[in-house]
């Protein structure tokens, strides 16, 4: 609280949010306290001997992964649920053993599998459901597939491109879901479990009413959220969870109920414009203010926003935390470094080592 500001009607009010994002200490990593051994983990909690690991949780041994949840043992891989012993898995339940597999569950001892379903032992395969000792889609014996299997050392990095290049040229020539979508209605989007009436929302599961939304879990009645859980009525915000309802325009914030432009803030009550604040309610720019005070400075900052045609709009460029290029953006959104810094945001080139 101490680092509060007053609010100047006057100046832009962006500019003074931003200030304000300067002088307030930020934690270094955001995750839970419950985690054990796993401080260069980010957003996540109950994990132990997790390393380079985003936004996972109730997990075990895990390296360079996002959203491993209940998995253990888990390295390079995305979106694993109930996964034990992965590598280079992409969105996968309940598997055991497997290896370079993509949108597959309830497999064992198998490697290089893309949409498979209740399979063991197979290798190479592509829309299989319920079989075992498969070779590129090609039913063997137990023998057989076991003489098949020797041949190929995944130890050796030629053995795994030759293998990967014949498992995708496979994948290419086989007809393949355009979207995967289940137990779900009215959906516009891909990787949808048990959701109804979301629109170009993708990595959903148990929410409804959702527009343009990314990894979200029992969310509802919000539009442009990416990585939220057990929320509702959300809108622009960004890891935005844990029982928050009507947040607008936030960032890394939990069970905030009716906040706009928060960021890092927890169990926050009517608050705007604010960081880093733990159970505070009625403040503008970390001060808090008597509930008619707050409502009239507000009702005063949100005219000046819209007549600038600045409300409801997220956070410009400069407010993240990261560099673009070392960011998923990068991945999902690919920018050259000229574009980025036009818009005003970070940068950063690779570091050279001595």
């Amino acid at each position: 609280m101490e680092y509060n500001s007053e609010v100047e009607l006057e100046k832009d009010f962006l500019n003074q949010y931003y200030q304000l994002l300067l002088k307030v200490p930020h934690p270094l990593v955001r995750k839970r306290t419950d985690c054990l051994n796993s401080d260069y983990s980010f957003s996540g909690g109950n994990l132990k001997n997790c390393y380079y690991v985003f936004g996972s949780w109730n997990s075990e041994n895990i390296m360079y992964s996002i959203a491993a949840f209940s998995s253990k043992d888990v390295v390079d891989s995305y979106y694993t649920c109930f996964v034990e012993g992965g590598y280079n898995n992409v969105l996968t339940k309940k598997c055991f053993k497997c290896t370079h597999i993509y949108f597959s569950n309830d497999c064992i001892e198998s490697d290089f599998l893309y949409d498979c379903r209740n399979c063991s032992n197979c290798f190479g395969c592509v829309n299989l459901r319920n079989k075992s000792y498969c070779f590129f889609n090609q039913q063997l014996s137990k023998a057989e597939y076991e003489i098949k299997r020797k041949e190929i050392d995944l130890g050796k990095r030629s053995e795994t491109e030759t293998a990967t290049k014949r498992f995708w040229d496979l994948v290419k020539s086989q007809p393949i879901r355009a979207v995967r979508i289940k137990q779900s209605s009215n959906m516009v989007g891909s990787d949808i479990e048990n959701c109804r009436d979301a629109f170009w929302s993708f990595q959903a599961e148990n929410s409804e009413n959702i527009r343009y939304g990314q990894f979200i879990i029992m969310t509802k009645d919000s539009m442009d959220v990416g990585f939220s859980g057990k929320s509702n009525q959300l809108y622009e915000v960004t890891n935005v969870g844990n029982g928050s309802s009507k947040v607008k325009f936030g960032y890394a914030s939990k069970a905030c109920i009716d906040c706009e432009y928060v960021f890092s803030c927890q169990n926050c009550l009517n608050c705007f414009g604010c960081v880093g604040l733990k159970n505070v309610s009625h403040a503008i720019f970390n001060k808090v203010y008597l509930p008619n005070d707050y409502f009239r400075i507000v009702d005063d900052l949100k005219e000046k926003l819209l007549k600038q045609g600045i409300y409801g709009e997220y956070f410009p460029y400069n407010f993240s935390n990261f560099a673009y290029n070392n960011s998923l953006a990068q991945i999902l959104y690919p920018l050259s470094q000229e574009e980025i810094l036009a818009k005003g945001g970070l940068w950063q080139d690779e570091i050279k080592a001595d």
